[in-house]
C-alpha cells in the first residue's frame, strides 16, 4: 500500500488504473467502514484507495476536548492495508485545510485525484462549515464521468447506527463485547515495548511498557489476553492504561502489562493487548505496600478471568487462536 501525504498524484504507482476512492476518518476500520471498502473493491479496473485525515479533525477544530480514538494513525493504516486498500491519500488536516470549500474539496477528489468512483457514507458532509453533501458531490461528478455511491449506515442489533463514536463509548465503559461486534474483531492496543521506571519489577510485578501514540477511550486496570511478537499463543496479562499516578506526576499516557509466568525479554518486541474485563479505575496509592497489594489483587482476578476465557476460546472449534484480533 502506498501512502501519499503531500500529493494527490499517484502517477504509475497503481499500474495506470483509475481510482475507486472511499472517503472518511476510518477510526478503527469498523464493519461500517468495511461496507464502504467493499464498494471500492468491486471493479477490478479501478484501484481501491482511501482518503483519510491526520491529525483527526476533532484535534484541530476542538482542541479543548480530549480526542479519544479507537486506534492510532499507524494502526489505522495497517488495518486499511490488511483490508486490501492499495493507496491512502493522507493530507495533513489543518485549520487552513478546514477552510476548503465544498466545491474545492470535490475538485480535489475528481480533478486532482481523478477518482472514477467515490464511496461515502450516506450522512457524509464535507468542506467549510460542512456545507457539502452526497447530492453536491454526485452533481459535481457528472462532469467528470464519475459515480458517487452513498452507502447506508450499518446498524447494531438494537437498531443503532454503527459509528466510531459509539465504539469509543463502549470502550470507555468497558463494554468490550459491544465494541467487538461493531469492529468485527477484538479491540487491541499494540506497540513496541520500551523501558519504563522499573518500579513494577521492584514490587514483584515486572511490566512491559507501551508508550501510546493516541488517547484510547478505555482507561483503568484490565484483565487481558496478550500476544508477544513471534509467538502464536495467547497469554494472560494484567494491564494498566493511564498515567500511573502512584509512581509519577507525568501526564504521559501509556499502557503497562504484567504477564504472569512470562520468562523472557520483551524490550523492543511488539506486544498486542486485548482487554477482556475492566477490573477497576486507576488509583493513586500513598505507599508502595498499598500499590503492591492492589497489583496482587489485580493479577489474582486476571488469572480467574483468564482461565474462563482461555477455556472458552479452546472450545471454539475450527478457528485460529488469533483470528479476528487484528
Amino acid at each position: 500500500m502506498i501512502v501519499l501525504r503531500r500529493s494527490f498524484r499517484v502517477g504509475d504507482a497503481l499500474g495506470g488504473r483509475g481510482i475507486a476512492l472511499a472517503v472518511g476518518n476510518f477510526d478503527g476500520a469498523h464493519v461500517g467502514h468495511r461496507a464502504l471498502l467493499a464498494r471500492i473493491m468491486e471493479r477490478e479496473s479501478l484501484a481501491p484507495a482511501c482518503m483519510t485525515f491526520e491529525p483527526h479533525p476533532r484535534t484541530v477544530l476542538r482542541p479543548e476536548i480530549p480526542n479519544h480514538r479507537v486506534c492510532g494513525p499507524a494502526d489505522k493504516l495497517r488495518l486499511l492495508s490488511r483490508l486490501g486498500v492499495a493507496a491512502v491519500f493522507l493530507p495533513r488536516f489543518t485549520r487552513a485545510f478546514a477552510r476548503t470549500s465544498a466545491e474545492e474539496f470535490a475538485d480535489i477528489l475528481l480533478r486532482q485525484i481523478g477518482a472514477k468512483r467515490i464511496v461515502v457514507g450516506e450522512n457524509f458532509q464535507f468542506g467549510k462549515e460542512r456545507r457539502g453533501n452526497c447530492a453536491l458531490l454526485a452533481d459535481a461528478a457528472k462532469s467528470f464521468g464519475a459515480e458517487v455511491i452513498a452507502v447506508p449506515l450499518l446498524k447494531t442489533a438494537e437498531g443503532e447506527p454503527i459509528s466510531s463514536g459509539r465504539i469509543r463509548d463502549a470502550l470507555a465503559t468497558g463494554d468490550f463485547a459491544a465494541a467487538e461486534k461493531m469492529l468485527g474483531r477484538a479491540w487491541t492496543l499494540r506497540g513496541r515495548v520500551a523501558h519504563g521506571f522499573g518500579y513494577g519489577r521492584q514490587l514483584g510485578f515486572p511490566t512491559a511498557n507501551l508508550h501510546l501514540s493516541f488517547r484510547p477511550p478505555a482507561r483503568g486496570i484490565f484483565a487481558a489476553a496478550a500476544r508477544v511478537e513471534g509467538e502464536n499463543r495467547a497469554r494472560p496479562a494484567a494491564v494498566s492504561v493511564g498515567v500511573n499516578p502512584s509512581v509519577s506526576n507525568t501526564k504521559t499516557l501509556k499502557a503497562e502489562a504484567h504477564l504472569p509466568g512470562f520468562d523472557g525479554r520483551l524490550y523492543g518486541r511488539v506486544l498486542t493487548l486485548r482487554p477482556l474485563v475492566k477490573l477497576r479505575d486507576e488509583e493513586k496509592y500513598d505507599s508502595a505496600g498499598e500499590l503492591q497489594n492492589a497489583m496482587a489483587g489485580d493479577v489474582s482476578r486476571t488469572m480467574e478471568i483468564w482461565e474462563k476465557w482461555e477455556g472458552r476460546e479452546k472450545r471454539r472449534e475450527g478457528e485460529e487462536e488469533w483470528e479476528g484480533w487484528e
